[in-house]
């Protein structure tokens, strides 16, 4: 969605940080993390979500064999490229618990790593 004041996207310092950084660990593709909007509050306005949209694609140039993981709802509605391979995982602050921890990390690598 968006970044925490004064952090990176899915920046390794935060809980989501550490679980993408697990999951990335055992994709044999290069990855990369980023947020739909480069900027750090959620954003409402229409607008400015769909200029999000537009920054995103410029800087990241996904063509037909990116793969792209949305992660929550908020980025799954508001996420407007879909010519490349999209996986869906609800985002990993919605997971409690180490036992559901494990089991999300290795659901999202199998995800992954059948799509790419």
């Amino acid at each position: 969605m968006h970044n925490k004041p004064n952090t990176q996207a899915l920046d390794s310092k935060t809980t989501t940080g550490k679980i993408i950084d697990e999951i990335i660990k055992k994709i044999p593709a290069k990855c990369i993390k980023t947020n739909l909007c480069n900027i750090d509050y959620l954003p409402k306005d229409k607008k400015i979500i769909k200029s999000c949209n537009s920054k995103w694609n410029k800087q990241y140039k996904p063509n037909n064999d990116t793969t792209i993981v949305l992660l929550g709802k908020w980025v799954q509605n508001n996420f407007s490229i879909t010519n490349e391979k999209i996986i869906k995982l609800a985002h990993p602050a919605s997971i409690f618990g180490t036992k559901n921890r494990t089991k999300y990390i290795k659901n999202a690598i199998k995800k992954v790593t059948t799509t790419i």
